[in-house]
């Protein structure tokens, strides 16, 4: 079995790196929720934060919106083209957090790794 760097997980899924990636080394964070596995990039995870800001805010500002509301379901787009999910605000959140939270990892392996290079010389 091949090993990972798992970045972040909660209670909708996790987001991962394969210590060895072969097909593409530049798309190799999986992020995996429910029964989906997407293989994204650095620019491809902003860009879905950037959709799911969009959708939480579209949908809390809603005038219509109430408490019984937040289980119904919000259309999600995804940085992948003619792919789109149905999620309730709950989950919306929890997708939210797990790309955040691995989304800050990378920036803070990456400002390390070049504070460590820096140092270095």
């Amino acid at each position: 079995m091949t090993k990972i760097d798992l970045l972040y997980k909660n209670e909708i899924g996790i987001v991962f790196k394969w210590a060895q990636y072969v097909l593409n080394p530049q798309k190799n964070i999986n992020f995996i929720f429910r029964n989906t596995i997407l293989d994204l990039d650095k620019k491809e995870i902003n860009l879905f934060i950037q959709y799911i800001q969009i959708a939480l805010t579209n949908s809390l500002n809603c005038k219509n919106f109430n408490e019984k509301d937040s289980f119904s379901y919000i259309l999600l787009e995804t940085p992948i083209s003619k792919l789109s999910f149905s999620m309730s605000i709950q989950e919306l959140i929890l997708v939210q957090d797990l790309l955040c939270n691995a989304n800050f990892y990378l920036g803070l392996k990456s400002m390390l790794k070049d504070f460590s290079i820096k140092n270095s010389l």
